[in-house]
This record gives structure tokens, sequence and C-alpha cells, in this order.
């Protein structure tokens, strides 16, 4: 998506915007759904593991 995001014409960004969107949701969701509960005195990231892989992926 990074790739075609890069071609595409800045009228055009709407549509890869929301996929990439979409797919950081999926991430995120499946990440919570897979991993122990969190311990309340743990550090909380300003990132989301979707947000993450996003932007690995863009790099």
């Amino acid at each position: 998506m990074h790739q075609t995001r890069e071609h595409t014409p800045l009228c055009a960004l709407e549509d890869i915007d929301w996929q990439r969107t979409r797919v950081m949701s999926a991430i995120d969701r499946w990440v919570v759904a897979a991993t122990a509960i969190r311990f309340p005195t743990a550090k909380t990231h300003i990132h989301t593991m979707g947000q993450v892989m996003d932007q690995l992926a863009q790099l």
C-alpha cells in the first residue's frame, strides 16, 4: 500500500489510507485477542501495534 501510495495523486489517497487504517485496526484487534491482559502498572506505549507495523511497512 505504501508503494502504491507514493505513486498516487493526492486526490486519490483517501481510499488507500482507509485501507491502511482497516489493516492497522485488524492488527490491533488480533494483538488484544492474542495477548494476556496487561499488568495495571505496565507502561503504555503511544503507538498501537498496528501503527508500528504500518511504520515498518513504510520504511
